[in-house]
């Protein structure tokens, strides 16, 4: 959680240096673990890493339910596959609460 935290302290450093973070037209170069990507639109398809999902959860902080900036914070995702794994880690989060 420390970890979240300082990224999304991080977020707000940024976007104050910076306007429009993750704008259209910004070039971004691909890793080369990024094996599968949506070429349309330069979006990844298939399971979160563990650094998406890290800054996810650090934008989630700084931006609550705002999924234009998460989205731009991710930069791998569309606004759906945020919206879509924020659910997910939100039933699975009460899901393990239940159990523990």
């Amino acid at each position: 959680q420390k970890y979240v935290k300082k990224m999304a302290k991080e977020i707000q450093k940024e976007e104050g240096a910076k306007d429009g973070v993750g704008a259209k037209g910004s070039i971004r170069l691909k890793s080369q673990n990024e094996t599968e990507t949506n070429v349309a639109n330069d979006r990844k398809i298939g399971q979160w890493s563990k650094e998406e999902h890290n800054r996810f959860l650090a934008a989630l902080l700084a931006h609550g339910k705002d999924w234009k900036k998460i989205t731009a914070y991710v930069k791998t995702r569309t606004i759906l596959q945020v919206r879509t794994h924020a659910q997910k880690y939100v039933l699975r989060c009460k899901r393990l609460k239940l159990q523990g």
